[in-house]
């Protein structure tokens, strides 16, 4: 959804297998075998779905990678809904739902998965629950609020969503001042924290603990960063000076932090402390994907042009490009001295511009492969004329020594 540029004089064949066949069953429990890859990255398609943005989750107990997305009807002039895809993490073949819900250009997707292993999304302004084993979806709309800070088209949308250990269900809208709680049990909306500044698009709500919650967000008048810690049982929202347009929750005390000039620390909650990771990160100008970690305490941050893995404790940071970057950057025509291409958002960069995706999320799963869920549309959609499929898996290579 969120792009800008166009690629100027690149014509590139997708020349890594792609995994598009449709499957009616359900994903496969996981293997613990990982699959013999044979590169280091795999492209794999979203048949029928049209680009935008798109939330992902890894499902450990079925080696299965959701995605809420939109996707095109049957007949051109059929209006576009929003559907839940599987993608089997072994053999990357496609698991489809009969979940529908309509969609407009402006609304924004969020999931989660509860410890019963249903899946809960947030899809503009209604809340749904699916069980992946019986196809089973329930949906509730969101409740009414005053506390609007702006409304544009794409406020009062969900944003972010969130499942504490008690299993309620947390929920933030843009541009809505507030934080609201859902209880499965009961099925009604029976928390508002109210805030002082506003959740927005690409916010993220997580949990710390048991009883806190991490949110980001903007200012009211100011439009600075925000970031708080809300104590969901006093309704208690403290503020912390940090830019955190990401971040990952290491434990109930500490995060791991990208600013929005793409520097990354860690950050502990208290004492207030940051420490600088990586600096001079290419950050991806899509503000939906957020930082991922891997089982192995790795960190994982989208780029203008792939991927960048950074190891904490020695500030060790590896990059991934995209093939098709690679091989046109490899492959550029140019004088000594001259610039390599480059995507033309990048600051102070020169040369031809190389149309980059969108990364809608980043999600890492049980082999610590990371899958790149883009807002690309899928092959042989009207719209299609990337050099990519919508989705890329990475097996990453090893740390040095390891």
């Amino acid at each position: 959804m969120w792009r800008f540029v166009r690629m100027l004089g690149v014509g590139l064949l997708l020349t890594a297998s792609m995994a598009c066949s449709i499957s009616q069953n359900q994903p496969t429990a996981v293997n613990s075998k990982a699959p013999a890859h044979g590169s280091l990255w795999h492209y794999v398609d979203l048949p029928g779905q049209y680009g935008g943005m798109r939330s992902a989750l890894y499902d450990r107990s079925r080696d299965t990678i959701w995605i809420l997305s939109r996707q095109r009807g049957a007949y051109a002039d059929d209006p576009m809904f929003a559907t839940l895809t599987g993608i089997n993490a072994i053999d990357r073949s496609v698991v489809a739902t009969q979940v529908r819900l309509p969609a407009d250009g402006y609304d924004i997707g969020s999931i989660a998965l509860d410890a019963r292993g249903d899946i809960w999304m947030g899809w503009g302004r209604t809340l749904v629950n699916y069980d992946p084993q019986s196809g089973a979806a329930k949906t509730w709309s969101v409740p009414a609020y005053s506390g609007l800070a702006l409304l544009y088209s794409m406020d009062d949308r969900m944003a972010s969503l969130t499942i504490d250990a008690n299993g309620e269900i947390w929920v933030v809208r843009s541009k809505v001042t507030a934080v609201f709680g859902f209880n499965p049990i009961t099925e009604r909306w029976d928390h508002t924290i109210n805030l002082r500044f506003a959740p927005v698009i690409g916010s993220r709500l997580r949990v710390l603990s048991p009883g806190r919650l991490a949110l980001n967000g903007t200012g009211l008048e100011s439009f600075d960063p925000v970031f708080a810690v809300i104590d969901t049982a006093n309704r208690a929202v403290d503020t912390y000076p940090i830019d955190a347009q990401r971040f990952a929750v290491i434990d109930a005390d500490n995060l791991i932090v990208q600013g929005s000039d793409g520097n990354v620390s860690a950050f502990n909650l208290a004492t207030g402390r940051a420490s600088m990771l990586a600096t001079g990160m290419q950050v991806s100008f899509d503000p939906s994907a957020d930082v991922a970690l891997d089982s192995g305490g790795l960190v994982w941050l989208p780029l203008n042009t792939g991927v960048a893995r950074l190891e904490a404790h020695s500030k060790l940071v590896t990059r991934f490009d995209f093939p098709f970057i690679a091989e046109e950057r490899a492959n550029a025509t140019r004088s000594p001295g001259s610039p390599l291409p480059c995507p033309a958002i990048s600051q102070g960069c020169r040369g031809p511009a190389i149309l980059v995706p969108g990364i809608e999320s980043l999600v890492v799963d049980g082999r610590n492969d990371v899958w790149v869920v883009t807002d690309w549309p899928a092959v042989g959609d009207p719209n299609q004329h990337d050099p990519m499929t919508p989705i890329a898996e990475l097996t990453p290579s090893p740390l040095p020594g390891a």
